[in-house]
């Protein structure tokens, strides 16, 4: 787990409107995929995506959070300044409890 990472919001960090916005569909998954793919990035992803959080984790490369709020900026076409104050990030270890 050396290179493990998330950046995501929940009910905790972000109002339901913000969370609403950045809800993930399966063609915004495969958007984000292609977009770390078409960079060069070997990057291992796995995004959680539910009424209660949404969280994008990396591993292998990890990708950058300013790299990241900005593809989901783009994807789900709305300024990051919406959303940026609301995400959190977590490294490694963390990470992993988070997600379980």
């Amino acid at each position: 787990m050396n290179h493990l990472r998330v950046l995501g919001l929940n009910h905790t960090t972000s109002p339901l409107g913000v969370r609403e916005r950045l809800a993930f569909s399966l063609p915004q998954v495969r958007s984000l995929l292609g977009e770390l793919r078409s960079a060069d990035r070997s990057t291992e992803l796995v995004v959680v995506s539910t009424c209660n959080r949404v969280e994008v984790y990396t591993a292998a490369r990890p990708v950058e959070r300013d790299e990241l709020t900005q593809l989901m900026s783009r994807l789900f076409e709305i300024p990051s300044t919406l959303f940026e104050s609301h995400l959190f990030a977590h490294h490694d270890h963390k990470a992993a409890r988070n997600l379980f």
